[in-house]
């Protein structure tokens, strides 16, 4: 057994908030990766907030989130395809592959992460009721105040500060 760190709503009322989930082994058929990001898309929220309640009821502690990339920290004995260290994803490249390609394209990955993340930071702000900690997490941060601190870099106030500034121009 082993703890893996999640967010998770205790109820539809809740905000997303740190826990950790006792796993089981892997076994030979199995692959476990380090979760390094995970995506929440408008239908998680849904999910976590009980709003398909009359066809699909929430099941809580809710853990949102599907579109995950990861590296591979341990393989069972009968798989062949993954090894550690391989990069779990949709790209199916490995790493080295993919900073590879990045870099013929002028760029790198710390940049293309910064720049999805600030597109995705004005995104929640701007059409959600999503809590600042909800918003950092989903942005991949590991507090509330790291998300804080670059989106004021970004954006040269704070996100708070930049969600009033965008609702008060909407209603004028």
């Amino acid at each position: 057994m082993y703890n893996a760190k999640a967010y998770s709503a205790a109820s539809s009322k809740s905000p997303l908030a740190f826990t950790t989930i006792t796993r089981r082994d892997p076994t030979e058929h199995d692959v476990q990766i380090e979760i390094l990001y995970c995506g929440v898309c408008h239908p998680d929220l849904h999910q976590v907030r009980n709003e398909w309640s009359g066809f699909m009821p929430t099941v809580y502690p809710c853990v949102p989130g599907h579109e995950i990339v990861g590296r591979v920290t341990k393989v069972g004995s009968a798989v062949s395809k993954f090894k550690p260290g391989d990069i779990a994803d949709a790209l199916h490249v490995s790493s080295r592959t993919l900073q590879r390609r990045l870099q013929d394209e002028g760029s790198n990955f710390q940049r293309v992460l910064e720049e999805a993340r600030h597109h995705l930071a004005r995104h929640y702000l701007h059409n959600s009721l999503l809590e600042l900690n909800e918003a950092a997490y989903l942005l991949g941060y590991e507090d509330a105040n790291s998300f804080v601190r670059a989106f004021r870099t970004w954006e040269g106030v704070p996100p708070a500060r930049w969600r009033e500034m965008q609702h008060a121009n909407a209603a004028s």
